[in-house]
């Protein structure tokens, strides 16, 4: 009696042992899925957060460095490839047990990637202007695993670069590997957090601009100055015409303004050569007209020297003038005249 007692405590905490057992599992599958799909997504917009700092830092540079657009192309599209087999192996794997699970986190990871990659600050959808970056898109938000089965991949770009060996790749590599394993066995002991829209978008901020510096630093001095030319003209080719317009605009202003100058200074010039010769030409018509004028000659010689230089061009004349001596000659011989009438009238007395 007491050993059957015994043998059915045994099997219940069996059971119980097992219940959690399953029940760990069954967390940790889903667990796994979350990490899966929520780390896929940020590496996907991370990505392609990248890819359009390329594209925008390669707007205004020559041809033979756009060559380096076909590898980041390649780069966002080997990504999208990644994405669609991760989600494709979770399917195919967890369709029968956990399904649901999958479904779920699929449907929120692609709602976080439209509210974070496809819609503006002022909540409007987000129109994007590469196509490849459309296409993108569009293979990531469309998988629809259980009514096509087919295995579906993007088409890498033509790469006409050189491939060169770069040891610092390497050693990405194995850092990537490294963290993968060790966020990979922390969600056996805490779920894998879901990442939030505001959390995703500051992290591709932080992309964009490393990307940015990357860029500048790889290549080469007159790149870095072409860049600088180009942020100052203006972040749109539009705004880069309308400011070139304008300049043309205030050049055209200026060559008008130089010729009115010009056309004002020879007139200028003209009317001091005018004033000139009528300057040289006034004591020849002033001789032939004292020539001319027997009365004006005999003026002149009854004149004092100064007072007929008085008025006409040249130098003021100096001291006092003939009219004066006329008017001091005539008071000395009105008072003679006093004087003798005096004498006169003392000798008659």
């Amino acid at each position: 009696m007491k050993g059957n007692q015994k043998n059915n405590q045994n099997k219940q905490v069996t059971g119980q042992q097992q219940q959690q057992d399953q029940l760990q599992k069954v967390d940790q599958i889903q667990r796994e899925i979350q990490y899966y799909i929520y780390k896929d997504l940020e590496n996907t917009l991370l990505m392609l957060g990248e890819l359009e700092q390329t594209i925008e830092t390669f707007k205004y540079v020559d041809d033979k460095r756009q060559s380096y657009l076909p590898i980041a192309f390649n780069k966002a599209i080997l990504q999208a490839n990644l994405s669609y087999g991760i989600n494709f192996d979770q399917y195919n794997t967890n369709k029968n047990t956990h399904e649901k699970v999958f479904k779920d986190c699929s449907e929120e990871a692609i709602k976080i990637f439209k509210e974070v990659f496809e819609t503006n600050e002022d909540g409007q959808k987000k129109n994007h202007t590469h196509p490849i970056i459309s296409q993108i898109c569009e293979f990531y938000k469309n998988k629809d695993f259980k009514n096509n089965k087919e295995f579906k991949q993007l088409p890498l770009q033509q790469v006409d670069r050189e491939a060169q060996f770069n040891e610092k790749s390497l050693d990405k590599v194995i850092w990537g590997i490294q963290a993968v394993d060790k966020e990979f066995n922390d969600i056996r002991e805490k779920p894998y957090p879901k990442p939030t829209a505001e959390e995703l978008k500051k992290k591709i901020q932080e992309r964009k601009k490393f990307c940015e510096e990357q860029l500048i630093t790889n290549f080469n001095p007159d790149f870095t100055k072409q860049l600088k030319k180009n942020q100052d003209i203006g972040p749109s080719k539009e705004n880069n015409d309308d400011k070139i317009q304008q300049e043309n605009g205030e050049k055209e202003e200026e060559q008008k303004t130089d010729i009115l100058t010009q056309n004002t200074k020879d007139i200028l010039e003209e009317s001091k050569e005018d004033n000139k010769d009528k300057i040289e030409t006034e004591p020849e018509a002033n001789q032939q007209q004292d020539k001319s004028s027997p009365i004006q000659n005999s003026q002149n010689e009854n004149t004092a020297p100064e007072e007929q230089n008085f008025g006409k061009l040249g130098t003021q004349p100096k001291g006092v003038s003939g009219d004066m001596d006329e008017e001091l000659q005539q008071e000395n011989e009105n008072g003679g005249q006093e004087v003798q009438e005096i004498q006169d009238k003392q000798q008659s007395k």
